[in-house]
């Protein structure tokens, strides 16, 4: 975890000193605007770990955590960003933005200590993607009532390529039997999809959530084996996107004390409303885990990244916003982390005691 964290420390401060001493001549930010692909990838695996059939009889519980887990913190960020001065439309997308769930790095943490293929681990790796659902809609929404994210590309010469590309690779995907070459046929099919529905006011992660989960409902388990070289894939290229974000920023604003006093708030807010809403659904549910689930929800990770960068692109909000989100999104993330990493470990070692 440690190494998790640290890194994308250390890749947001090297983006926001690019950005402070690079020369504009040399078009880094544009340059690397291209790793934003990742985000797809990303949204994939996310995507890929909808296994809805694994747990069939708990899916009304799925359901319940995903509408409380989303709808309460996102009442009380709204109302906390019209608190502090934020418009209508700002504080609706810091709303937004602060109820996604990191399924990325939870897996990751999972996985580190070899909890990822328990009960609990696959429970929580199924609510956390699904609670990404509802935010990537409402993103998608207001940035399609904003139309300022993307590129209309419906009726143009690239729509064509692009469903092509995605009816070929579909189609390849069921003729390959390698992992790695599944698992690239799997990117290109996301992207596929993705930039498809970007041209039609669908934002691009949407897609790539859409991606996955249709690839995990049509295939099964046949998706399992690209976990690991989708993974191997995807990690090279993710510390690109991280300072691409960390360009983004403007650390200066962090000096008033109207934004730290803000981001505090947020962080404060954003551990607590998931932690206890998740407990409090899940505390007599003895067998997936309560603390482990609820402290697995509260990290925000790439998808809070990747809703922050879109929203500011988009104009939803000012880069002052931007950046506060950014750095909430990073605390919530390693304090999350670090919940889930202690109780894990206090489990394993209770169960080899």
């Amino acid at each position: 975890m440690k190494q998790i964290l640290g890194g994308a420390l250390l890749q947001l401060i090297m983006g926001a000193l690019l950005k402070a001493f690079a020369p504009v001549s040399w078009g880094l930010e544009g340059l690397l605007g291209w790793s934003s692909y990742t985000v797809i990838g990303l949204f994939l695996m996310v995507g890929l770990q909808i296994h809805l059939k694994k747990f069939a009889k708990d899916l009304g519980l799925c359901a319940v955590l995903v509408l409380v887990t989303t709808l309460v913190p996102m009442v009380f960020f709204y109302y906390m960003g019209l608190g502090f001065g934020l418009d209508h439309l700002g504080s609706l997308t810091v709303a937004v933005v602060l109820t996604t769930t990191g399924t990325g790095v939870t897996i990751q943490t999972l996985l580190n200590l070899g909890m990822l293929h328990s009960r609990a681990g696959q429970f929580l790796t199924l609510v956390s993607a699904l609670d990404d659902i509802p935010a990537t809609m409402f993103m998608t929404y207001l940035l399609f009532q904003n139309k300022t994210e993307v590129v209309t590309t419906s009726g143009s010469g690239i729509e064509l390529y692009l469903i092509a590309g995605a009816v070929v690779s579909f189609v390849f995907i069921h003729l390959v039997k390698n992992r790695w070459g599944l698992s690239l046929l799997f990117l290109i099919f996301s992207i596929c999809v993705a930039k498809f529905l970007e041209g039609h006011h669908v934002s691009a992660v949407m897609g790539g959530l859409f991606a996955g989960f249709f690839l995990s409902f049509i295939l099964g388990d046949k998706v399992d084996i690209t976990e690991e070289p989708l993974d191997k894939m995807l990690k090279p290229l993710l510390p690109f996107y991280m300072i691409f974000i960390g360009m983004k920023l403007s650390p200066e604003i962090l000096t008033s004390s109207r934004a730290l006093i803000m981001s505090v708030s947020l962080v404060v807010v954003a551990v607590i409303s998931k932690y206890v809403c998740t407990y409090y659904l899940m505390k007599k549910r003895e067998d997936l885990s309560p603390k482990v689930i609820s402290w697995g929800m509260v990290p925000r990770g790439i998808p809070g990244f990747a809703f922050a960068s879109a929203s500011v692109a988009g104009g939803l909000i000012s880069q002052e916003t931007f950046t506060i989100l950014v750095l909430v999104v990073s605390v919530s993330t390693w304090i999350g982390l670090l919940g889930l990493e202690v109780t894990l470990r206090d489990k394993v070692l209770r169960h080899t005691t």
